[in-house]
């Protein structure tokens, strides 16, 4: 496999927990790209648009990790168009390792790639025209960050900062940019009585426009999620929706899913605490490009 060049995330009996949840086309090659964020294609052409049979046609690639988690294990392979017919002078996949995320301190982008798809234009009978689409398909493995603050209080706790004219605020979640968006939903006011219990959903949805797919294991939708709860304060218990088994979910349909989960309090504070839910999902991702080369028919020369 040709590596290519590399350019360049006391116990009170009543509790209250108090949370607010809170396809482009390329104007310069008219091709289809993933909208969102993560690894890019930024560029999928041809070096001519039309060619004849047997003419050498370059295909440039190149991408870019504009997400905020380093891509792991990127590689890019054609698709749509039958090699054996499009001999090639070069591999037809190309592995690109690893490619840095933006470091917005540094104020650097995200490390990209480059490649060049060197292949044989097809053979054609002398006066036919065909058009063919060729598509590039990258592949990579990411991990989506998201973090949702909460606000711990205990009954008498909150009694007394109402009665003080105060608020209890918390932020929205907030989400690593990348192709997946988890968002976690609480209610506004959950009071726990003897069991104290706090239910949550956790709402992942693809917005990268591209396929969640785990390579190793040949499956589509697939994530594997951790759940990290405030410690000293509470800890997971069941989880369900979203065929969730032992910390795996699978999207409906590619599109999004819900996961219930129950949090218990084991050791609630005796004033206001202020913590977060941490959600990290790891998952397969790819995404697709097209691009198009019309080719002229013409009589085989004599070599």
């Amino acid at each position: 496999m040709l590596k290519s060049q590399k350019l360049l995330a006391m116990v009170f009996p009543v509790l209250l927990v108090v949370a607010v949840s809170g396809c482009t086309v390329s104007p310069w090659g008219g091709y289809t790209r993933a909208t969102g964020q993560g690894v890019m294609i930024l560029e999928w052409k041809p070096d001519f648009s039309y060619v004849e049979s047997y003419d050498t046609v370059r295909f440039y690639l190149k991408v870019q990790n504009q997400g905020g988690e380093d891509a792991e294990n990127v590689e890019a392979y054609i698709t749509n168009i039958n090699t054996r017919d499009w001999e090639g002078n070069t591999e037809e996949r190309v592995d690109f390792d690893d490619l840095r995320a933006p470091n917005p301190f540094y104020g650097t982008e995200g490390e990209t790639g480059e490649h060049y798809f060197e292949l044989q234009a097809p053979e054609l009978s002398e006066g036919l025209t065909q058009t063919y689409k060729p598509g590039v398909r990258v592949y990579y493995d990411y991990k989506t960050t998201a973090v949702k603050p909460i606000t711990i209080v205990n009954y008498d706790e909150l009694r007394r900062l109402i009665h003080q004219g105060k608020t209890l605020e918390t932020g929205p979640t907030t989400t690593s940019a990348g192709p997946l968006r988890i968002d976690v939903i609480t209610g506004k006011y959950i009071k726990v009585e003897e069991d104290p219990i706090v239910p949550i959903t956790i709402h992942i949805e693809n917005t990268g426009g591209g396929v969640v797919y785990n390579r190793a294991r040949d499956k589509d939708y697939l994530i594997r999620l951790d759940i990290d709860t405030p410690r000293g304060y509470m800890t997971l218990g069941r989880c369900s929706g979203g065929g969730y088994d032992n910390g795996e979910v699978t999207l409906w349909e590619g599109r999004e899913t819900n996961v219930n989960c129950d949090l218990r309090i084991t050791n609630p504070p005796k004033s206001t605490v202020e913590d977060t839910i941490t959600i990290t999902a790891e998952y397969g991702y790819y995404i697709d490009a097209v691009t198009s080369v019309t080719v002229k028919g013409k009589r085989l020369e004599h070599v």
